[in-house]
């Protein structure tokens, strides 16, 4: 159920980004979700679809990449994706790790299609 708060907070973020653009010219907003972020993509795709059209985003797609869970080794600096729940890096076996990626929400594009039938795209990292 907190999706659709965390859709209402995306949909802020955007048009706050957008400034004086037309929200209805939007064409694709690119996200990207940590697989351990607690959300589940679908309900916000769901979410962000109900709510865009209510806030001037009528022409609006979403498309939402998940972004792998991550740790480093701090002893022998090696990245990796865990297996399970296991987090001792595969290379040295040591527990020393850190937790570097996999929990983000991140608004990564905003497509906006301009005027003079131009795109233009927002590059954004949040």
């Amino acid at each position: 159920m907190h999706e659709y708060y965390v859709a209402k907070h995306t949909i802020y973020q955007i048009k706050k980004e957008l400034g004086e653009i037309d929200p209805n010219l939007v064409k694709s907003v690119g996200l990207k979700i940590g697989k351990m972020s607690g959300i589940i993509p679908d309900a916000l795709n769901m979410y962000l679809n109900l709510i865009a059209p209510e806030e001037g985003l009528t022409n609006a797609t979403f498309d939402i990449v998940l972004a792998p869970v991550l740790f480093q080794c701090n002893d022998c600096k090696n990245v990796f994706e865990p297996s399970r729940e296991l987090f001792w890096c595969p290379k040295c076996k040591s527990s020393n790790v850190t937790f570097i990626s996999g929990n983000e929400l991140e608004i990564q594009y905003i497509d906006v299609e301009n005027s003079t039938n131009n795109n233009k795209e927002v590059e954004r990292t949040t």
